[in-house]
This record gives C-alpha cells, structure tokens and sequence, in this order.
C-alpha cells in the first residue's frame, strides 16, 4: 500500500480527502464511471496517491469502478425494500432488460445494481434511475415494465421523486 502524498501538510490531507469525492463524481458524470486513468488524474487534482482515491472510489457505492450503462437502475435492498419485494423487483428488471444483476444491456443503457441504501424506506421497494427516485416499486412483470418506461421518460432528470 502506497503512503500518503508527501507534499500535503496537517489538515491538508483531510481537505484532500473531502474534494476528491466531487472530483471523482464529476469525472463520473463526463463518462458514467470511474476509469483507473480517473483514478490518477483525480489523485493528481487532489493530492493523493491512486491507492487512497482507489479507496475512496470503491468505499462509495454511487461511484462506479466499471461502466453501468448510460442510466445505471440502482436497487435498493436494505431490509425495508428486501420486505416489500426487492429480490422480486431486481429479478424482475433484469428478465425485462435480458441482464443478469450488474450487467450492462446490449444497447449500453442499463444495469440493474443492487445498492445498500436508497434512504426512502417508507417508499420501499424503491430504486434510484438517473437522478430519480422511483417507489414504491410494484414487483411483478408488468410493474417493472412500468417503471422501466418511466425511466425512459425521465432518465437524466433532475433529481425528484416519482
């Protein structure tokens, strides 16, 4: 493991460590994820060593270390959502999408991600598109196929609930 960048002072480590996450979702934001070239020129920016940003990128489950379609489908399954059908919903989406769980689609729009928390458990099941929440989320075939078409309706919105 790499030591940290050695021409930052006290407290300057930390500031470093504070930026490199908006360095690295405006990175994300130009190319839908974080490629390892990302990784060092955000290093660079900010002061840190590719280990450090590496372990921040990966700690972080917004951030995306490999590509996750043009809209990536994050799934909540923290126990609210898990009750209420989560399995059943991701199940769901990839059948629609022809996707296993963290697989793009043919076409590059998709992949279904399940994620930890969505922080909307009184929506559950629910799961975040774009920058739109959608929830509570009906869980058989025709239910995801009504979320998907309103994902295709609002995807890249700005972030709101639906």
């Amino acid at each position: 493991m790499s030591g940290p960048a050695k021409h930052l002072g006290p407290g300057e480590r930390e500031l470093a460590r504070e930026k490199i996450i908006d360095t690295l979702w405006a990175l994300q934001q130009k190319r839908g994820w974080i490629s390892d070239e990302d990784v060092k020129v955000a290093g660079a920016q900010c002061g840190l060593t590719p280990v450090e940003v590496d372990e921040i990128a990966t700690f972080y489950n917004l951030l995306l270390r490999r590509p996750a379609g043009r809209t990536p489908i994050f799934v909540c399954d923290s126990i609210s959502c898990e009750l209420n059908g989560a399995r059943d919903l991701i199940a769901k989406l990839c059948e629609r999408l022809g996707v296993k769980p963290g697989e793009v689609t043919a076409d590059g729009a998709h992949a279904v991600l399940p994620i930890v928390c969505l922080g909307h458990c009184e929506r559950a099941p629910c799961l975040l598109a774009g920058e739109t929440i959608h929830g509570p989320c009906a869980t058989d075939a025709d239910g995801a196929g009504r979320v998907l078409k309103e994902i295709a309706d609002g995807a890249g919105a700005p972030r709101r609930e639906r």
